[in-house]
């Protein structure tokens, strides 16, 4: 993809999180092969007052937008499909994310949408804002204006994406660079060459020789023209092939295929999104108000975690609501404070209740189900998907955190190797380690023909590894600032063959051994050092970067403990 974690809220805030890392990396085709602005200038601040920054509430910016109407923003499904409405927030006209700009309006997002086949293509998505926004709109094509563009026509991409090639470079200011329509058949001939399919739902801009490209970061923002001294939106930053690369072009989703889509979204015909991926909301949470799931991570060595939900009866209801029965499976699981049970709701009217989880030390993975029996219509069975754990029962004695899969395992090599047999219903496997800088990690990657190893640091896409043509092996290292590093590994595939990384190298202050899987300390590590100093002599298997230390380590912890409930869930939906 192109882009960069309370009881109840400890859930939303980790989904949040999770879509600023692995998350942009998972979906649809994982829709993307690299999140993704190369070879552009600083823009000229107010020159595109539309243009909008999907932030964290913490203000880092994840993914791009644009403004469709005082209260509609439009951007990529892939840069919010696991996010919260209450766990984001925009940042309308901005231009320096890290300082407040004259002219810049920030707001709450009220709710998302998704198109409903998002997966392999349709990667839209509108958010509603909480408050009206006075600022100039962006103008969406429609296919007719669309189709009048000629192949090698000019276009205009916006965004505070990647601006490296081979590493990460993620400026302030915001970015501008000039495309050029592509040719869509020569398009869908290249991506066809690496598994990926591009359709008539996409378009592609970009030169054929490379160069100029956006980039992570850059996801859901604009692909733009001028028009009649107005600016014109014909696409969605969506996917590539790298960045810049030589005859792959940047894949955008074509705008004026969902008019229609805005306009059924706006009347209210199109559910709102759970921030459970790839699935639209299930009409009992839009009517209701009781979410399809509830999470319970124990961080802090508490005995019990708890969340207090709230079920309405809906303001337009004909008649009351009752609640005949509630039930809760699942030994860790119970109910308290129960406001709800034997109750008939007026219109209007809501009741609480809370759910509890006692973390059991010889469970790892606790589940169960809350039903709650009524007299609605349309909803006299609701059921609610239980998951909870202890984020010690997660963690391994060397540091390193799985999915849950157990598909990664040690290997002799200072590594580890996948197991294709143990990987999830959804055919991936991550692997992940908090470190905390200054210092470097580097590691060779191996990947068998048709699979893909993504590598993230701190929630952004830095590498994709493929097979590649004539190589075993390839060498990466990544020079880390200050602070917490969160570092992430996305295996997906289907036969394995040698799949994995080796010769992991972790040299960082006040970290010792951390990271290490095998038994015999300093011996393997000085090998795996002056290895990777050979290799990294080969500019063509090695790229060093460099990333800085902001980044919240609890965040990402708590959306990596999250990742083997997040697998489950998708495992039992599919």
């Amino acid at each position: 993809m192109k882009s960069a974690l309370n009881s109840s809220n400890i859930s939303k805030l980790a989904l949040a999180t999770f879509a600023l890392g692995s998350l942009a990396l998972s979906s649809s085709q994982s829709m993307a092969i690299e999140q993704r602005i190369i070879g552009g200038t600083d823009a000229t601040s107010g020159t595109y007052p539309w243009v909008v920054s999907l932030q964290s509430k913490d203000g880092s910016h994840f993914c791009g937008a644009s403004l469709l109407d005082k209260q509609w923003v439009l951007t990529a499904a892939h840069c919010v499909e696991r996010e919260s409405a209450d766990g984001m927030q925009v940042v309308v006209a901005d231009y320096n994310t890290n300082s407040e700009d004259a002219g810049e309006v920030k707001a709450n997002v009220e709710a998302i949408y998704i198109h409903k086949d998002y997966g392999d293509d349709h990667d839209i998505a509108l958010l509603k804002l909480a408050t009206e926004v006075d600022k100039t709109f962006v103008n969406a094509a429609s296919n007719t204006f669309i189709d009048g563009l000629a192949v090698s026509t000019p276009l205009t991409v916006v965004g505070w994406g990647n601006t490296s090639t081979t590493g990460e470079s993620f400026p302030e200011i915001l970015k501008q660079v000039e495309v050029p329509l592509f040719d869509h058949q020569t398009c869908t001939t290249a991506y066809a060459g690496v598994g990926q399919t591009v359709t008539n739902n996409m378009i592609c801009a970009g030169l054929a020789a490379g160069g100029k490209d956006s980039c992570q970061g850059d996801s859901g923002g604009p692909l733009v023209i001028e028009s009649a001294g107005s600016w014109v939106q014909v696409g969605v930053v969506s996917f590539g092939e790298g960045c810049a690369q030589a005859n792959f072009p940047g894949v955008y989703t074509r705008v004026g295929n969902y008019i229609d889509w805005f306009a059924k979204v706006k009347n209210g015909e199109v559910a709102v999104h759970t921030g459970r991926p790839g699935e639209p909301m299930e009409e009992t949470a839009d009517v209701l108000g009781l979410p399809n799931f509830a999470d319970f991570i124990v961080t802090e060595n508490e005995k019990i975690i708890s969340q207090t939900l709230t079920l309405k009866n809906p303001a337009t209801a004909t008649a009351n609501l009752m609640i005949s029965a509630m039930a809760v499976t699942g030994a860790e699981f119970s109910l308290s404070d129960n406001k709800c049970e034997n109750q008939s709701l007026a219109a209007d009217v809501s009741c609480s209740f809370k759910l509890n989880y006692t973390p059991n030390e010889d469970v790892k993975f606790s589940e169960g189900e809350l039903v709650v029996t009524t007299d609605h219509a349309k909803h006299k069975k609701i059921e609610i998907e239980l998951f909870g754990s202890d984020k010690k029962s997660l963690e391994e004695d060397d540091g390193w955190y799985d999915d849950g899969t157990d598909a990664w395992n040690p290997n002799d090599e200072d590594g580890f190797d996948v197991n294709c047999d143990l990987l999830g219903e959804d055919g991936r496997a991550e692997l992940g380690l908090t470190v905390t800088g200054p210092g470097r990690i580097s590691f060779s990657a191996s990947v068998a023909e048709g699979n893909r190893l993504a590598y993230s640091v701190n929630g952004k896409s830095v590498r994709q590894f493929r097979k590649q043509p004539g190589a075993e092996s390839e060498q990466h290292n990544t020079e880390l600032g200050e602070g917490e590093h969160y570092i992430d590994f996305e295996f997906e595939g289907e036969e394995c063959s040698g799949d994995g990384i080796d010769d992991i190298n972790i040299d960082v202050e006040g970290n010792e051994n951390v990271g290490d899987n095998s038994d015999e300390g300093s011996d393997d590590n000085s090998e795996t050092d002056s290895g990777s100093d050979a290799a990294a002599e080969d500019e063509d298997k090695s790229a060093t970067i460099t990333v800085a230390g902001a980044f919240n380590p609890l965040s990402a912890l708590v959306a990596l403990l999250l990742l083997p409930l997040l697998r489950r869930r998708q495992q039992q939906s599919s």
